[in-house]
């Protein structure tokens, strides 16, 4: 039954795409490769594993060098909505890791860190998402959650990049 909730849930982000979001994850759009075509198809689809497979292979082939952070970032809201919180957490990693002003991707790790039990860590990412965006509704949930002890499980609606 979770897992039922959070395929509705990625595939409703999917669906609201180009909208600006007030939620606490999201997934960004980049690049149109065939792969990364078959992963949008296959989250919407609730196939996530199929998804996370995808995302892994458009990343590997074909995805714009200023894309990579974006791409990363999809693919840590995948893992985490596949309850694979040590994936998602690597994806983070890498989104951050390519671009460390990238605050989607703190906001993320943030959730997932949660999710591992990691609250201090969550904290100072969600505190990192502030200071590089501080009067964005979506990192101010995020903190406001955070110090009530509520974890964010539920996705954003998707970001549209601009190509």
């Amino acid at each position: 039954m979770y897992k039922a909730f959070k395929t509705t849930l990625i595939a409703a982000s999917v669906t609201l795409a180009g909208f600006t979001s007030a939620t606490a994850s999201e997934v960004i759009f980049v690049q149109k490769n065939s792969a990364y075509s078959t992963a949008v198809k296959a989250m919407m689809a609730g196939k996530l594993d199929k998804a996370s497979r995808y995302y892994k292979r458009a990343l590997k082939h074909g995805v714009a060098q200023t894309r990579i952070s974006e791409g990363y970032n999809n693919l840590c809201a995948v893992d985490y909505a596949r309850g694979d919180y040590e994936a998602a957490e690597d994806a983070c990693n890498k989104a951050i890791a390519n671009n460390r002003t990238y605050w989607r991707a703190y906001v993320n790790r943030s959730n997932v860190r949660v999710a591992l039990g990691q609250n201090d860590l969550a904290m100072a990412d969600a505190e990192k998402a502030a200071s590089l965006k501080p009067a964005n509704r979506i990192v101010k949930r995020v903190l406001a959650n955070l110090q009530s002890g509520t974890q964010l499980a539920s996705f954003g609606q998707p970001y549209q990049a601009s190509n």
